[in-house]
This record gives C-alpha cells, sequence and structure tokens, in this order.
C-alpha cells in the first residue's frame, strides 16, 4: 500500500529537532500524526471508530484517544506492514515473552530514543 510515510516521518523527523515548539505548532502535528495513524493503522483505526473519535471530530490532541498498554501485546499497532519493518525489538519479557514490539525505520528509532 503507497501512502506518504516517507512525507510524515520527514516532517516529524524535522519537529523533532526544533528548539521550541509552540501549543499550536504541537497541536497541529499530533492532528497530522493522528490522521495518518487512523488512515493506515487499521487495528488503531477500529479502536478510535469505537470512540466516536475520527481526524474529522478530533480537532485538539487531547482528544486522540489513548491506546491501553494491552493492545501494544496483543496488536500490531503499526502503519507499515510487518514485513517492511527494519528490525523487530523484544520486550523485556516480564508480564508476556512472547510478545515483540516493531519499528520501521532505525534513523527514526534512534531520533526519538534521543528526544525523549
Amino acid at each position: 500500500m503507497a501512502h506518504d510515510a516517507s512525507s510524515i516521518e520527514q516532517e516529524l523527523m524535522a519537529f523533532l529537532h526544533l528548539q521550541e515548539v509552540d501549543d499550536s505548532a504541537f497541536n497541529a502535528m499530533a492532528l497530522r500524526l493522528f490522521k495518518h495513524q487512523a488512515q493506515f493503522n487499521l487495528p488503531f483505526q477500529r479502536f478510535c471508530q469505537m470512540r466516536g473519535k475520527t481526524p474529522l471530530t478530533v480537532t485538539h490532541w487531547h482528544d486522540i484517544p489513548a491506546v491501553p498498554i494491552n493492545a501494544f501485546k496483543d496488536l500490531d499497532l503499526t502503519c507499515t506492514p510487518t514485513h517492511n519493518c527494519e528490525r523487530v525489538f523484544m520486550t523485556s519479557g516480564t508480564t508476556r515473552g512472547d510478545i515483540k514490539g516493531r519499528t520501521t525505520t532505525l534513523p527514526f528509532w534512534s531520533t526519538t530514543r534521543q528526544c525523549g
């Protein structure tokens, strides 16, 4: 499935490198990410729809529904098909050793780790 993953990753990388961000810029980036994830992450899309939260109804990042931690243990919450992921990272296995986390691009993962 072709989509604008490269574009949104570039936008987010640039955003993460900003020295200062005001509330308006943060909200705009969060809403852009929410729209992308709601479109290309089907489990997240269903989760949001069940709560009546869509890119058409959410106007502030506070209204984006938070996914329960257990969902990460049972679902592939990714906008990229898992077979396209560069690397698979294992969780610590403290509660369930059979769970795997995934990331698509190592430079993006590295940047997010450095930022916070």
